[in-house]
């Protein structure tokens, strides 16, 4: 329960207590179910004061934070709101490299190239990239072409064929905060959504 998560956490010296997919334990009490609510209303209860305790800290990660009760986003609960924007071009181009180190790769592929052509794309959108871009030529081998390392021209493929998967999120999102009526709270995505 969450008033068991809390005892445990102010038993030790410092702890760190984070949510997942917060909105599914800290939505709307005016749109949730009894059960919910008396969750919401646990969580409000175990985080007043939580100020004394210097040695917790109270992390939550949400894609829908327009539907994190109002009363949970107050100071003296949740103290600050950060917005993580889809990966930038540095971003991506550090993503790549992470994916493509192990992986055999002709000599002319450039990580700040295909950076440059994923604008948009999530770091789950560009692993999934990598993953298909290295089934191209295994592919080929098990039909008995051959074996080659995975080039450029693969990568081109599997971007072609990888639609992002936040654009139609940022898209959604946008439309659900502009519905709650709170666009100043949620502007770096409102701001967002015009560049989407």
């Amino acid at each position: 329960s969450i008033k068991n998560i809390f005892e445990v956490a102010r038993e030790c010296d410092r702890a760190i207590v984070f949510f997942d997919e917060f909105d599914a334990v800290g939505g709307r009490r005016s749109e949730s179910e009894d059960y919910a609510k008396r969750i919401v209303n646990e969580l409000l209860q175990q985080m007043d004061g939580m100020g004394k305790n210097d040695n917790i800290l109270v992390l939550a990660a949400t894609n829908e934070p327009w539907a994190i009760d109002p009363a949970l986003r107050r100071p003296g609960r949740f103290k600050k709101l950060v917005f993580i924007p889809p990966p930038d071009l540095d971003a991506r181009k550090a993503i790549f490299d992470i994916y493509m180190k192990k992986l055999p790769l002709e000599d002319d592929l450039d990580s700040g190239y295909l950076a440059e052509i994923t604008n948009g794309l999530s770091g789950a959108d560009i692993s999934a990239i990598c993953t298909d871009a290295a089934e191209i030529p295994l592919k080929e081998a098990l039909d008995g072409k051959g074996q080659r390392k995975i080039s450029k021209s693969d990568y081109d493929i599997a971007i072609g064929n990888r639609r992002s998967s936040i654009i139609p999120w940022i898209r959604m999102a946008v439309s659900q905060v502009k519905k709650s009526g709170e666009d100043d709270i949620f502007s770096e995505l409102v701001k967002l959504g015009e560049v989407y």
